[in-house]
Order: structure tokens, then C-alpha cells, then sequence
């Protein structure tokens, strides 16, 4: 995967992830894995985990709180994670509190709805 992240992360290119399950319907991280190599080979700089559009505003938030946590582990450091606050107000104030715990970098907030 890519190098060790710097500042300049914040000059490129970040990649939106898709939220990944699995045949049961089951949030499965690890499948990102695959995304994740092909990325930083074509240079993505972070990720953003829950941006303001997708499949976002469908995710339980128990849901969207596993992702936001399990993507630093992922990238074990190759890469900073952006965590998206793309959804309903209480949900984004939960995973804005929750973000620098999980690894966060930094947080991206659009304006949010409910």
C-alpha cells in the first residue's frame, strides 16, 4: 500500500468508500481490503469513510460507527481516514465525538439533516 501519510494528504486525492457487506447482509469491513490496495496504487491519498452522498443516510448507526472504527485498523497507517458526518444530526454528533478515538484525522461535515 502507500507510504506512511504526511500533511500533504490534504493536496490529493481522497477516495469515497462504499459501505461494504457481506451475503447476509452483515457490515464486512475487510472487504474493503481489496479497494483499499487498488487505491493507494493509484495514489489515493485518504479516506473518506460516510461522505454526504451513498448509501450514507440508509446505514444504522451502530453501523456507521463500526466502519468509521474498523477503516484506521485497515489501513494499519498507510493512509488517513475523513470521517464523513453525512447524516442526521444526532447520528453525525455521535460519530464527530467518536472520530479522533477511532483514528479520525479529520472529519468532514456537510450540512446535516434531522
Amino acid at each position: 500500500m502507500a507510504s506512511p501519510p504526511t500533511e500533504d494528504w490534504r493536496h490529493g486525492v481522497a477516495g469515497l468508500l462504499v459501505t461494504p457487506f457481506d451475503a447476509a447482509d452483515r457490515l464486512s469491513p475487510a472487504r474493503l481490503l481489496p479497494l483499499l490496495a487498488r487505491g493507494a496504487a493509484a495514489g489515493i491519498a485518504a479516506w473518506v469513510v460516510h461522505d454526504d452522498i451513498g448509501e450514507c443516510d440508509a446505514l444504522r448507526a451502530a453501523e456507521a460507527a463500526a466502519l468509521q472504527a474498523a477503516l484506521p485498523a485497515l489501513l494499519a497507517g498507510r493512509a488517513p481516514v475523513v470521517a464523513g458526518l453525512g447524516r442526521n444530526l444526532p447520528v453525525a454528533v455521535t460519530l464527530a465525538r467518536r472520530a479522533a478515538g477511532d483514528g479520525a484525522a479529520a472529519v468532514l461535515v456537510p450540512q446535516p439533516t434531522g
